[in-house]
């Protein structure tokens, strides 16, 4: 093994140790578009609906 290679595969080892630690923050992120997705336009229609009624 020569210093080179030693030192790719620690690169290596430590990219992987990244992309398993961030994995998740992409996993969340979708969940929270696909909720915005789901209630920003329920969330407009109701106020359109809703006129101008306030309390």
């Amino acid at each position: 093994m020569t210093p080179g290679e030693l030192f790719r595969r620690i690169d290596f080892l430590l990219q992987r140790l990244y992309d398993m630690g961030f994995r998740w923050v992409e996993a969340l992120l979708g969940y929270f578009l696909i909720g915005a997705v789901i209630v920003v336009p329920i969330w407009l229609i109701a106020r359109l609906l809703g006129g101008g009624a306030k309390k």
